[in-house]
């Protein structure tokens, strides 16, 4: 992890629910934070579309750092909730 000690693989695993933390992370928080550091290109190489749209809650957005971040999120969860 960029910031922290913790192992590239261990975040791969909890990203694809094959465990609970990286870390001192959730997945719900390594989320966010691949939302608020990488473009979308890489966040769809990380994250499939069908799991990003679970996660796109109120409270997750409102968590999002910029409000220009909760827009953006906010309008794929509309786009995604007509698609899937």
């Amino acid at each position: 992890m960029w910031d922290y000690n913790i192992n590239p693989s261990e975040c791969l695993d909890l990203l694809e629910g094959r465990t609970d933390h990286a870390g001192h992370y959730t997945r719900q928080q390594l989320v966010k934070k691949i939302l608020e550091s990488f473009p979308w290109f890489i966040v769809t190489d990380l994250i499939p579309i069908c799991d990003l749209y679970p996660i796109l809650t109120d409270k997750f957005l409102t968590s999002l750092r910029s409000e220009h971040l909760q827009k953006r999120y906010a309008f794929l969860r509309e786009r995604l909730q007509k698609n899937l």
